[in-house]
Formats: structure tokens, C-alpha cells, sequence
């Protein structure tokens, strides 16, 4: 089990005390942010490489993700730019719409499989 440090940081907005006792988590670039999810992984890993479920519950997650997801289009002169996903794809792909003309501008899923 990850034992996650808690600091003492209290932040006071405007008179209203605010307890953030996981800042440090914020920076992703720290070796104490890395370290960390470094432990959270090998925990992950090991609970559910033990879990009976797994496979059912994967195959229920990929069910309940596997929809059409479009994100806000940008119009740039005549041109609409507008990134979807198909539903299971690691990264939404980059689309111009010209005059009722689909193309891709950019696929990252097609410049690394990470």
C-alpha cells in the first residue's frame, strides 16, 4: 500500500482558511510527484493483476467508453476544425471541414502507440 504524505499547507483566501494538503502533487515534474506515481502504479498493477474480475471489468469499462466524443469545433475563415474520437482511440484525431470536405490535418494515434 502507498502511503501518501500529507503537508501542513494552509492557504488563507480572503480571510477563508483552505487546507491543500496535497500540493506537492501538482508539480508532475518533481522526483517526490514521480516517485509517487511510481508506487501508485506497482499498487495498481499488483491489485488487479490478483483480481478474479478483471477481464469482465475491463470488457464492461471498453462497453461504457466506447462512444463517438467530438470536442468544440473552431471556425478559421472558411475552414471548421474539430477533433473527435471514435470511442476507443488513445488520442481524438484533428479534423478540417472545408466546404462539406472532411480531412485529416493530424492522427497522433498514428505517431506513437503510447
Amino acid at each position: 500500500m502507498t502511503i501518501t504524505f500529507k503537508s501542513d499547507l494552509i492557504e488563507n483566501y480572503h480571510g477563508t482558511e483552505v487546507a491543500d494538503p496535497y500540493r506537492w502533487l501538482e508539480d508532475p515534474n518533481s522526483i517526490e510527484t514521480i516517485e509517487w506515481g511510481k508506487e501508485m502504479q506497482s499498487s495498481c498493477e499488483a491489485y488487479f493483476s490478483d483480481s478474479k474480475e478483471k477481464q469482465k471489468d475491463k470488457q464492461r469499462l471498453t462497453e461504457l467508453w466506447n462512444f463517438p466524443k467530438y470536442f468544440v469545433p473552431k471556425k478559421v475563415g472558411n475552414r471548421l476544425f474539430y477533433q473527435k474520437n471514435d470511442g476507443l482511440q488513445n488520442q481524438a484525431i484533428l479534423f478540417m471541414n472545408d466546404n462539406n470536405n472532411e480531412s485529416v490535418v493530424i492522427n497522433p494515434n498514428l505517431l506513437s502507440k503510447d
